[in-house]
């Protein structure tokens, strides 16, 4: 299975998710070695978790002043920058390589006590939840998952089977591509649970070229579903109310990038099969274009859809309404992106961190491309 979440094809689409992972980038900085060093002295405890985010915040930057200043030199106005920390307010932060940057004590420091807030809440959640949990531990603060972790995968399938939940299924999937033969069995799991969907089937006729049962399984299918925004929707309503906004929006980034890694089902048989082959006839490529374009749920399955139906040899007039919602698709994707981005460039605005939860919230509940097709035509900016 590729690993790309979305080939080239898609173009402005790819641009959601780069953006996602360039903000949480920002937050996941190197801090100069002398400050880096020098803010957090040992002999100085920290306050409280439960304290109220700004007189923490404030009584951490207080408490290491003298010692950053003694490492580092008085700091000049040049090197000093003040961003607004939703919850917090605006504090000025060391300049680093990056003018995006901020000190341990405000980034690292509390995004790590909230990863281990938001672990615990989903460890003793629902079965996707403690599944959601197992996958944000592994992946780190990078948000990277992209490795075999066929064990991982595993445990994550028998969280799927025990609560019959697909969307795991397609988590465990995308962790066992590389493993050690467990896809099989995770690709019969999830047959088993949505023999509606053609992913599955698509997983399998890649896993086994010649299968009949593949091609058989695929000609029932009714939709492409692969719950993308999942991951990240689970994420947010395990956070609660009292993280700091620029907290949990950086949490909600991690989860994003962290479902932008994982691999989907390839669509290579797909294009393989259209124009018709041996063993496929023109009205198995009809039917597989009219399930990926009219029963997707992410912007990948509807541009491939598009292709078959143009190889399947559509009336000219279809193919012209598929290519002008692709437009749209595009178009909104690329606004839903612009819309994450603060027109005041602070990335931990609460402006920014209203836009990252709406963002996630949407994606949970209607799906990649029904939420690029909701974007208002004005949207983007602020």
């Amino acid at each position: 299975m590729t690993r790309h979440r979305l080939p080239a094809l898609l173009g402005a689409a790819l641009l959601a998710g780069a953006i996602v992972g360039v903000a949480w980038h920002a937050l996941n900085v190197e801090v100069e070695a002398p400050v880096q060093a020098a803010v957090r002295p040992a002999a100085t405890p920290l306050p409280p978790v439960h304290a109220e985010p700004r007189a923490r915040a404030e009584a951490i930057v207080a408490s290491s002043a003298g010692a950053a200043a003694a490492a580092s030199g008085a700091m000049a106005p040049a090197n000093q920058a003040l961003w607004d920390l939703c919850g917090i307010g605006r504090m000025p932060v060391p300049r680093g390589r990056d003018p995006a940057e901020l000190p341990p004590a405000l980034g690292e420091w509390p995004l790590a006590e909230a990863s281990t807030r938001l672990l615990t809440v989903l460890e003793h959640g629902t079965p996707r939840q403690r599944a959601a949990a197992r996958l944000v531990a592994h992946a780190g603060a990078q948000g990277d998952v992209a490795r075999p972790l066929s064990q991982l995968a595993l445990q994550l399938a028998q969280h799927g089977r025990d609560a019959g939940d697909a969307v795991v299924m397609a988590w465990a999937l995308a962790l066992c591509e590389h493993g050690d033969g467990c896809a099989g069995q995770v690709i019969e799991d999830w047959i088993a649970l949505q023999p509606e969907n053609l992913a599955p089937w698509l997983a399998l006729a890649s896993a086994e070229p010649t299968s009949t049962r593949a091609l058989a399984g695929m000609r029932q299918a009714r939709h492409f579903r692969l719950g993308y925004g999942a991951l990240s929707g689970t994420v947010r309503t395990a956070l609660t109310a009292a993280e700091a906004g620029y907290v949990r929006a950086s949490l909600l980034r991690r989860a994003l990038a962290i479902e932008g890694t994982l691999a989907l089902p390839p669509l290579m048989p797909v294009t393989r099969w259209c124009p018709a082959r041996p063993g496929v006839d023109a009205s198995d490529c009809d039917h597989l274009a009219q399930v990926l374009t009219t029963g997707s749920d992410t912007l990948l399955g509807y541009f491939v859809g598009t292709r078959v139906a143009e190889r399947a040899g559509w009336p000219a007039a279809r193919l012209e309404g598929l290519r002008a919602t692709r437009k749209r698709l595009e178009a909104g994707a690329t606004r839903m992106a612009a819309g994450l981005i603060d027109p005041s460039m602070q990335p931990w605005s609460c402006t920014s961190a209203a836009a990252v939860d709406d963002f996630v919230r949407v994606l949970g509940d209607v799906g990649e491309l029904e939420a690029a097709l909701r974007v208002p035509p004005g949207a983007g900016g602020r």
